[in-house]
């Protein structure tokens, strides 16, 4: 009952649900009243239970004894009840007006402390300090009965001593309330945290739209004043895609495109409104082209424009292999580097799907068919774009669109693929590098565990698998094919490779190796090394995860020496070829490098067959 009695008045106090305990209230405020004798007791004997936070909260309720004790607190709180009783509109000190039939709503605030502060009223910041003397001493003393109520000669002098404290504590509060009015003032003047996250991208250097829509109509207008024309053309729009738009100037039949789907009224508007004698070709309004602007392009990053752009009308939130045909087209029909396909339609078909497969490969982050804007935005796509936009060479753009990286990618499938029908087998992939390949990781392979393969028939591989596949196998240091290769040697797909999955693979290594006649390494000696190699001694377990391979930045020498027996010799005996390679080429990858030795080795090939008399379908593949 202590407890309930301890808290008794602020119930008093907050509830409005029987008009007795305003009366109790009252009884409780009269200055002679037995009921705040007993309070004043309590509030310094009784010890709050440990899981309540006993100083705060007995401090507090110190603090509110302390206020309660005022004359000017107790006319408030005569107020209020006088006007709950009259049935009286009720205004709280520092609030607006109550209504009558709110009653039920009206409330203290959340602590007596927050609502002195906004009513300016005095009050201790701090509970008063006591004497720390017990109650056991103060009843030795004589100044405590036994049932706990205070001497009438040391009454008065407890409620005096209370008022002197008071007094105290005033000029305390009024030099926290300055300090905390100015320290609010200083931190009003610190700036503003500054944006960090954007939906569709970093929004574009403008600081209102305003500004950026003029200076896009401005450009629009000058470049179609120095054609003659009035309206946005292709010549017009292409003058402006890099400056005003941020995107490569091989996208403006998209672009124009767009503009005509968002403005239908503007289709089949040819050479009007000025344009000058002899000009050819569909002109779209100046408005048309701001309702583009507006829609796709205001207040986005440049990488979000082009993502907009191809999603097109796609409801999902990414784009397919589809999306990027606007993007392919325009280059073919653009790009002085590759104008020597425009007579060779199924080149042209190969050599996109080549180039939309190698910017899956190396932009999506997931293991999935989708490119989203973030991808896009990491890997900087765009950036390559706007550069080949600039760049007559075809080839010098490695990552995505090098043509004698196709050129060495589609060679390498026609060898394989016999009856070419463009699909291959088990007995296809055996012969890839001389029968550098063991069977049980082409089974895994075609069974599409390392990349669920596109190609309807089980077990088959389509060209675009082909192009993750090798690149994969060419270049095993990068994180896509990392993730190819650890799920097919991963056999229950549980993210970690054990003992047992590297003998599964290592057995057949081991007896190939006999069959060729070298002599076969231990698979105890193996097994020491790969972990020496990839675990540190003080942190070894019996099983190797995707982080460990991607620590130690070896995974190309792990996953040769389990599959791969011919990239396995030449880590053994240190191939000076392999070397003389790296230090020629040290920015290259290894994909790189081996593309550029491939595509020398297939060109010397095919000057000999054209010499003795040329296939003809290889020859189409010549530059």
């Amino acid at each position: 009952m202590a407890d309930a009695d301890r808290f008794r008045l602020n119930d008093l106090i907050f509830s409005q649900d029987s008009a007795t305990e305003y009366d109790e209230m009252e009884d409780f405020l009269k200055p002679s009243s037995s009921k705040r004798l007993k309070m004043s007791l309590r509030l310094g004997s009784v010890q709050p239970k440990p899981d309540i936070a006993p100083l705060p909260k007995g401090k507090l309720q110190e603090l509110f004894f302390t206020w309660l004790c005022q004359p000017s607190s107790s006319e408030i709180i005569r107020g209020l009840i006088s006007d709950l009783h009259s049935q009286k509109e009720v205004q709280m000190p520092g609030r607006s007006s109550i209504p009558q039939d709110s009653r039920t709503q009206i409330g203290a605030p959340k602590s007596p402390v927050s609502h002195l502060i906004r009513v300016n009223a005095t009050f201790p910041p701090s509970p008063v300090p006591r004497s720390g003397r017990s109650r056991e001493d103060l009843l030795h003393a004589g100044r405590l009965s036994p049932l706990g109520f205070l001497d009438k000669d040391h009454e008065s002098s407890f409620v005096d001593s209370s008022l002197r404290n008071l007094s105290s504590l005033r000029s305390n509060l009024s030099r926290r309330t300055s300090f905390s009015s100015t320290a609010t003032e200083a931190h009003a003047e610190k700036p503003s945290i500054a944006r960090f996250y954007f939906a569709e991208g970093r929004i574009s250097p403008y600081e209102h739209d305003e500004i950026e829509l003029a200076d896009v109509r401005a450009a629009v207008l000058r470049k179609a004043e120095q054609n003659g024309i009035r309206g946005v053309s292709k010549q017009v729009l292409s003058s402006i895609m890099v400056r005003s738009l941020g995107l490569p100037s091989f996208l403006t039949t998209c672009v124009f495109d767009r503009i005509l789907e968002l403005s239908p009224e503007e289709k089949g508007t040819l050479n009007v409104n000025g344009s000058k004698e002899g000009h050819t070709g569909a002109v779209a309004s100046l408005g048309a082209f701001m309702k583009f602007y507006k829609e796709l392009c205001l207040g986005k990053s440049n990488p979000a424009r082009l993502f907009y752009l191809l999603k097109h009308r796609r409801v999902e939130n990414y784009l397919c292999r589809e999306s990027l045909r606007p993007l392919m087209e325009g280059l073919l029909e653009c790009h002085p580097g590759l104008v020597f396909l425009s007579n060779t339609p199924e080149f042209q078909v190969r050599y996109s799907e080549t180039v939309i497969e190698r910017i899956f490969y190396s932009c999506a982050r997931h293991n999935t068919r989708c490119l989203y804007l973030g991808d896009i935005e990491k890997s900087r796509l765009l950036d390559s774009l706007l550069w080949l936009d600039q760049e007559e060479d075809i080839n010098v753009e490695r990552k995505y669109f090098s043509y004698k990286h196709f050129y060495v990618l589609y060679c390498r499938f026609w060898e394989l693929d016999t009856d070419h029908d463009l699909s291959i087998g088990l007995e296809d992939l055996m012969r890839y590098g001389n029968g550098a390949l063991t069977v049980r990781i082409a089974e895994r392979i075609l069974g599409g565990f390392g990349r669920e393969n596109d190609s309807p028939v089980k077990y088959r591989m389509s060209y675009t698998d082909f192009v993750w596949f090798c690149i994969s196998e060419e270049d095993k240091k990068s994180p896509r094919a990392l993730d190819f290769w650890f799920r097919c040697i991963d056999l229950d797909g549980d993210g970690l490779i054990t003992l047992a999955d590297i003998e599964y693979f290592y057995r057949e290594q081991y007896s190939r190796m006999e069959d060729r006649g070298h002599e076969p390494v231990p698979f105890v000696n193996i097994v020491c090394q790969l972990l020496d190699m990839l675990q540190h001694p003080e942190e070894r377990k019996p099983f190797i995860s995707k982080k460990d391979l991607r620590a130690c930045n070896m995974q190309s020498v792990f996953f040769n020496y389990l599959f791969n027996l011919g990239k396995f010799f030449q880590i053994e005996s240190r191939d000076p070829r392999l070397i003389q390679q790296e230090r020629a080429f040290p920015d290259y990858t290894d994909w790189d490098r081996f593309a550029a030795f491939e595509y020398e080795r297939l060109t010397a090939n095919e000057e000999e067959i054209m010499g003795a008399g040329a296939d003809p379908v290889m020859s189409q593949l010549d530059m």
